[in-house]
């Protein structure tokens, strides 16, 4: 990592959340991809896009060991109001300024992919005379 990448807010956000060893240093790290590749004390426990089901839990793949083979089963990573909560929290922890908070939930954001809580409205037609 060179000196620029090491003050970054990715990477102080993944000092403070210890990596993989947390539920939102994994989040990160799945939400980071490439940038969290370069470390390589934290290989990433999640992987695949997540989605919000429609209780509001966050759902992705898991793999328990890191070097091990990647397990098919879906894993809660929590409920999307306790995810962008504990992600508020950081942010605050962090200092973060309004730029580096902004992009830090838009990884998080296009990491979930599809939230089967929104609904799609019927479209209705009317039938003309």
């Amino acid at each position: 990592m060179t000196d620029t990448q090491e003050q970054s807010w990715q990477y102080r956000a993944l000092l403070v959340l210890r990596g993989n060893e947390t539920m939102s240093g994994s989040i990160l790290l799945a939400a980071l991809g490439s940038f969290a590749k370069l470390d390589k004390r934290w290989p990433s426990k999640l992987y695949g896009a997540a989605r919000i089901r429609e209780d509001g839990t966050v759902v992705t793949g898991y793999r328990p060991d890191p070097n091990g083979e990647w397990d098919k089963l879906a894993v809660c990573v929590g409920h999307v109001d306790q995810v962008a909560h504990s992600f508020s929290l950081l942010a605050d922890d962090l200092k973060l300024n309004d730029a580096d908070r902004v992009a830090m939930f838009a990884a998080v954001r296009n990491w979930i992919t599809k939230d089967e809580r929104i609904k799609p409205e019927p479209m209705h037609f009317t039938k003309r005379s």
